[in-house]
């Protein structure tokens, strides 16, 4: 009984002792980690964009995505520099974004991850980095069109295509680049129906089923996703209502659900371009 209690002591003392001792090789090791983190930042912004002279946070810090503003000699506006992070299979993948004054990428930048060495580290590979290149904040970015998922490192790329999309559409919502167009509808050119429309949401395509009666938006059901499930629900419930309260697709993406809220709206608005295009 007593070796027992011995043996408890000793292991609950070691396992203080390991505490304190991963404790303190943190508060030393952070801010190094940090700093090595900042010099690539500003490493990677002098490559992609060489003018720059200085940077602004435009989010909340420790929030991603983290986008900054780059601004040239005169103050004009340079391009991004977006910090990220994709949930990856053997855990979080750190990348940065880069892009230019007009919302085209110019470059993406894996920068820390524990992926699979040969396998899903392919992700750092030019070959699937580059494909990001030139694409468009508006654009859908779809995972084996166009961008090819890595073969045998689906969830890797799979993970990144989706988090960039994602970086892309939240940068599209601010204030710098222009909002992407809705398209005006008068619901008085559809004819009583069901119409069924899709959209890319951050994983794969939004399905929306739309029931119009006597000129109203009477119901708005989706039908399926790929999307994560908490965020999008919490799209799905908020825009619901307010799609219908509203009569009209020109509501407001949620907060923290921005990808899936995109999804959800253009696919009502495709689904009600189908209803106007069956009238």
């Amino acid at each position: 009984m007593k070796k027992t209690i011995k043996m408890v002591l000793a292991t609950t003392v070691l396992g203080m002792i390991s505490a304190a001792l991963l404790t303190g090789v943190y508060a030393w090791t952070s801010p190094i980690i940090e700093a090595n983190l900042r010099q690539i930042f500003f490493e990677k912004i002098e490559e992609y964009l060489p003018e720059a002279k200085d940077t602004e946070i435009i989010t909340e810090e420790e929030q991603y995505p983290e986008i900054h503003v780059v601004y040239g000699p005169d103050e004009e506006l340079m391009g991004f520099m977006i910090e990220n992070t994709a949930g990856g299979y053997e855990g979080e993948i750190l990348y940065f974004t880069i892009v230019d004054d007009e919302g085209y990428i110019k470059g993406v930048e894996v920068i820390e991850h524990t992926e699979t060495p040969g396998i899903g580290a392919q992700i750092e590979r030019e070959e699937f980095r580059g494909q990001f290149a030139s694409k468009h904040y508006t654009d859908s970015f779809t995972a084996g069109e166009e961008i090819d998922i890595i073969s045998g490192a689906t969830i890797s790329s799979q993970a990144m295509i989706a988090s960039v999309r994602n970086t892309m559409q939240e940068l599209g919502q601010t204030a710098y680049l222009e909002e992407e167009e809705v398209p005006e509808i008068d619901l008085a050119d559809l004819p009583d129906g069901t119409f069924v429309g899709s959209a890319p949401g951050l994983n794969d395509e939004v399905v929306a089923e739309v029931v119009i009666e006597g000129g109203s938006i009477v119901s708005v059901e989706i039908l399926d996703h790929e999307d994560t499930p908490d965020y999008f629900e919490k799209a799905k419930n908020e825009l619901v209502d307010e799609i219908k309260k509203e009569q009209s697709v020109k509501v407001d993406t949620v907060s923290g659900a921005t990808a899936s809220s995109r999804g959800i709206i253009n696919a009502v608005i495709n689904a009600l371009l189908n209803g106007i295009e069956d009238a």
